[in-house]
């Protein structure tokens, strides 16, 4: 039985996933093994290359690594072809995204402590712990899950490190049910697993692992407006 979880890059995220599977953290055993894999969790760091998703950043907003975006892009194919659900925090929401087919923005203002989260399952409103500086703009077939209820960024730097007019929520959470990808900007590997905001992320994850795509669409993003949410 395929029981094991693939922590990319960080031994500390895996507190975010712990119960569900058996934890690992070696990419030559997962690109060897898929087979013995029931999830993966891309974990934060670097900013995602923006040639990723057809981009340039001539002011050097973006901080990437292009040996680590090399190695997850190679993770993320054998996962998909694998069939293998993913998961993403921080940075790992951000590659989720833009593999996905969505873009990033270059640089937001507000969201490195705790702020309050709005989730789109049942209207909640819960603290969550956020340190990230860009954002993900979901594509056509994303979902836009969870959002600040209020504005707290000052600017937003977008496509080629110019400044924006953006007008919607700003993004904390996405899924992509068809790809099987569900992830948060914000770090529940930090908070207390007794947390609101711990409880949605492992929920939705084991979710993500036991739901069918429509039943998860169904649950968690029945109602959401990307036209007044951000997307691509």
């Amino acid at each position: 039985m395929s029981n094991k979880i693939l922590v990319v890059n960080g031994t500390s995220y895996a507190n975010a996933v712990e119960g569900l599977g058996d934890i690992t953290f070696s990419i030559e055993d997962f690109l060897t093994n898929p087979e013995n894999y029931k999830l993966v969790l891309f974990t934060g760091g670097e900013d995602v290359s923006p040639e990723l998703y057809g981009d340039t950043s001539p002011k050097n907003m973006c901080f990437n690594n292009p040996l680590r975006d090399e190695i997850e892009v190679a993770i993320f194919a054998v996962a998909k072809e694998n069939d293998i659900p993913m998961t993403g925090i921080c940075r790992g929401s951000q590659f989720l995204n833009v593999m996905c087919g969505g873009t990033l923005m270059h640089d937001i203002s507000g969201h490195t402590s705790s702020h309050l989260m709005a989730a789109n399952t049942t209207n909640e409103v819960f603290n969550v712990t956020s340190t990230h500086h860009q954002m993900c703009l979901p594509g056509k077939n994303g979902y836009v899950v969870g959002w600040s209820p209020v504005k707290l960024s000052t600017r937003y730097v977008g496509k080629a490190d110019k400044l924006v007019d953006y007008q919607k929520p700003e993004v904390e959470a996405i899924a992509y049910p068809n790809n099987k990808v569900f992830a948060v900007q914000y770090h529940p590997e930090y908070m207390n697993p007794e947390s609101e905001g711990y409880k949605w992320f492992w929920n939705g994850v084991k979710d993500l692992l036991e739901l069918s795509a429509e039943e998860f669409t169904n649950k968690y993003c029945q109602g959401v407006d990307n036209e007044t949410v951000a997307t691509t």
